[in-house]
């Protein structure tokens, strides 16, 4: 399995960490650690855009690679390896969330009806979704199933350098959308527990926008790197407006309608890939993200069990037994996660490298590039440029 990228790791860390605050579930305490907790709670949703935006940033980044190198892209093979790479972990949590209720005596065609739309990944449009976090998982596979799609008309109609502006202009559209939507009282803009994937996909857009970026204008993205934490700090505080008031549209918060969230995951993003990550507390935090699928699958079952066995010692308002108690379930869900990973993902796709590689070697993992500084790989692909744009080899 080829290297991977430590600051995209490091992001999906943060991503996760931050999805587990959102379904923590013991009340903050008083003072600046409460102060902490509820913030970790109420923008802990905010881990799901960063996802997004990294997911657009790294299947796109194997597409558009295999377009340049292969003058095309082999849908069949992208598709099978996404697969192999998301659905052996996903469906063994699937078939826990029905094994455990039948066991207890529930009844398998009530269950089976329950969860028959998590199983075709619909669980974002038809309703009921008992396990309300696997809809990003949906919006993602539907997201998968259209992208190439996507780039290979863009192919054959000779937009391919239209990629890039395409893509990063797709949160303005997605505004209008979500405008439209809001108007005529679109039931999946209002109600949270089904969020659509139309109203969803310009996240993973901006991702493939910067791609794109990093592909067909390096120059541009390297000369980012003096402004990488401006633009991650920029990233903080535009979610941060979302603590103040936003006027509505329709009775529906415009701060649902305009792409605040993907802003700022974009923000950064741009500025993440230009960190140089050498620090041991980075390297833990990579770890962290290296298992991010799983723990995501398994966090909010994890959560609950840590819950249900520690809630009687944690009191309300003792600032102490709060950190015990997110110490304990952050370690929980982790490790836990880690380890369903070793168990079934990884295996799954150790094997899928073996036997079904990448199209483009040079993303045989299926996931990242490099272990060094992103910025290292900007000017390669700049003296590439240059010595293309001469004739040489």
């Amino acid at each position: 399995m080829q290297a991977r990228s430590i600051q995209l790791d490091v992001m999906r860390a943060f991503a996760i960490l931050l999805v587990i605050g959102a379904h923590f579930r013991f009340a903050a305490p008083d003072g600046v650690v409460g102060a902490l907790a509820y913030v970790w709670h109420e923008w802990g949703g905010f881990g799901v855009p960063l996802f997004f935006t990294l997911s657009g940033y790294l299947v796109g980044g194997l597409l558009i690679t295999e377009m340049r190198t292969r003058g095309g892209i082999d849908v069949g093979r992208f598709l099978i390896r996404r697969g192999l790479k998301i659905w052996p972990a996903y469906f063994v949590f699937l078939a826990y969330l029905v094994a455990m209720p039948l066991a207890k005596g529930a009844s398998l065609r009530e269950l089976l009806s329950d969860y028959w739309p998590n199983a075709l990944f619909l669980n974002n449009y038809i309703g009921p979704n008992p396990a309300l976090h696997t809809w990003s998982l949906a919006v993602e596979e539907h997201f998968y199933l259209a992208l190439p799609f996507v780039l290979l008309a863009l192919i054959r109609v000779g937009w391919s350098a239209g990629i890039a502006p395409l893509c990063l202009l797709a949160p303005l559209a997605w505004s209008v959308l979500r405008a439209v939507c809001a108007v005529f009282g679109d039931p999946y803009l209002v109600d949270s527990t089904m969020p659509a994937t139309h109203l969803w996909l310009d996240g993973l857009l901006a991702g493939v926008g910067v791609r794109a970026l990093v592909e067909f204008n390096p120059e541009v993205v390297a000369g980012l790197r003096v402004w990488r934490w401006p633009l991650i700090a920029a990233g903080i505080g535009v979610i941060a407006c979302l603590a103040l008031p936003w006027p509505t549209l329709n009775g529906v918060s415009l701060y649902k309608i305009l792409p605040v969230r993907v802003v700022s995951s974009t923000a950064i993003l741009m500025g993440v890939l230009h960190l140089s990550m050498t620090a041991w507390w980075t390297a833990a935090l990579a770890w962290i993200g290296r298992y991010s699928y799983s723990i995501y699958l398994w966090h909010v079952t994890v959560i609950g069990g840590i819950s249900r066995a520690i809630s009687p010692f944690v009191h309300d308002g003792s600032v102490a037994e709060w950190i015990v108690a997110a110490t304990l379930t952050v370690s929980a869900a982790v490790l836990f996660g880690g380890l369903m990973s070793r168990l079934i993902e990884w295996p799954v796709v150790s094997l899928r490298d073996r036997f079904l590689p990448a199209s483009s070697s040079r993303y045989a993992s299926g996931e990242t590039v490099t272990d060094a500084p992103i910025a290292l790989d900007f000017s390669r692909r700049r003296s590439q440029a240059r010595a293309n744009s001469t004739g040489e080899v």
